[in-house]
């Protein structure tokens, strides 16, 4: 009797020092099967420093961890399973294996409620999935962080109010994830992150109560979905940071630059890309690069109070010729400013148009006109009509996008903006 407490001491003290493995030699895959692991008990809080899964696991039931080593396995989630690490290790789940090919699936809830930051790791050339099912919720901070090439794909949920910060190379929020219900806020703290957002449910991506902050340099981030970016952008430092608009975003926050550049890349279906008003946003000595630029696509608030001088000094485009200045429009559009000298004619703010000042395929006058000429922004003439019954509109349906001018009856000069 007495052997046999020794043997069971010693396998207890092995468990302390050296962690469990899930081996399933009970042959069910379930976690709170004893007999499917190497210390025939199952792992709790505090003492085991470090679990392996050998095969597949079944969660079960739920219990609280310090961390969780997965090697080209998936745990998936059984009735109210569920993972909480609370250990003071600072890494939660580890995806390793000796594979470039070495795919980590989590399936499953998990919370993350350490005394310390929490890390979702894997390492170089590896994946680590969160699968469809998963829930993370952070009640403490979490960090995506990955060596070399390694890749960490979201498809689940992410809730709680604490943060999430990225150092990982390559991290996708895929299709089916889904962050509107989180709280908290996200950091990108790693540098050449790539972030790619296919979310497809509105503020999926970044919810409108939270900030995205840019801690990291030469950062790409790329929206592959219609208005899943609803909150707030901050560029910090000297960071360069990208930002690959491949779809239209409706509704986002404020964005703020420090004393780095902010580019952004805009794919030629995106037709509008809104942000909130920025003018009391303190911005540093960096700038806004804009490649892909249209005007009347990229709007600041609702009006022109939307960027401050300043700020405006300090955004670029493609779009507008070496020389010219960026405005925005009555509507908070931004265009490009008027490039025309007053001895062509005199410049004047709209008084005859009574709609609309962003035009489609025609634009109706306030009272009748004898004759309108149309002026692109580089002063040449596209279009002239003149009709002795009198003007009541004018069909735009045959020019291109961009800023015209009009004058109206040989004096009044107006601008409009073609969509």
């Amino acid at each position: 009797m007495k052997k046999l407490y020794t043997i069971l001491t010693l396998l207890s003290l092995s468990s302390a020092m050296f962690g469990q493995t899930f081996t399933n030699a009970g042959g069910d895959n379930l976690w709170s099967n004893t007999a499917n692991w190497d210390t025939m008990t199952l792992p709790v809080a505090g003492s085991a420093p470090s679990l392996a899964l050998g095969v597949n696991a079944i969660l079960d039931i739920s219990t609280t961890i310090d961390r969780l080593s997965v090697s080209n396995q998936t745990v998936t989630a059984s009735g109210p399973g569920k993972i909480t690490f609370d250990g003071t290790t600072n890494i939660a789940i580890l995806g390793t294996g000796s594979s470039a090919t070495n795919i980590a699936t989590f399936d499953a809830p998990l919370e993350l409620n350490g005394p310390m930051q929490q890390n979702l790791q894997v390492n170089s050339t590896r994946t680590l999935i969160l699968g469809p099912n998963s829930i993370l919720t952070l009640t403490t901070d979490g960090n995506l962080r990955a060596g070399g090439s390694g890749f960490i794909i979201l498809k689940g949920v992410l809730n709680g109010g604490a943060n999430l910060n990225m150092s990982a190379y390559d991290v996708l929020f895929d299709t089916t994830s889904n962050n509107s219900a989180f709280t908290g806020n996200f950091s990108i703290d790693g540098t050449t992150v790539t972030l790619i957002a296919n979310t497809v449910i509105d503020g999926g991506f970044v919810p409108a109560t939270s900030t995205m902050t840019v801690n990291g340099t030469n950062a790409t981030l790329t929206l592959g979905s219609a208005n899943i970016f609803d909150g707030n952008l901050d560029v910090t430092g000297i960071n360069n940071f990208s930002i690959n608009v491949n779809a239209n975003q409706g509704s986002m926050g404020t964005v703020g630059v420090a004393d780095g550049i902010l580019t952004l890349i805009m794919n030629a279906g995106v037709t509008n890309l809104s942000l909130a008003n920025s003018s009391g946003i303190a911005w540093g000595t960096g700038s806004i690069n804009i490649t892909g630029f249209t005007a009347g696509v990229i709007r600041f608030g609702t009006d022109n109070s939307g960027l401050t001088s300043q700020q405006l000094s300090q955004i670029t485009a493609d779009g507008a010729a070496t020389g010219n200045s960026l405005e925005l429009d009555a509507n908070g559009y931004l265009i490009v400013g008027a490039p025309l000298s007053t001895d062509k004619f005199e410049l004047e703010s709209a008084k005859r148009i009574s709609y609309p000042s962003v035009v489609e395929n025609r634009i109706n006058f306030s009272k009748p006109l004898s004759s309108v000429q149309v002026y692109d922004s580089l002063g040449k003439k596209v279009l002239e009509v003149s009709k002795a019954s009198q003007l009541e509109n004018l069909s735009t349906s045959l020019l291109r996008s961009g800023l015209y001018f009009m004058v109206l009856d040989g004096v009044k000069t107006e601008k409009f903006l073609k969509k």
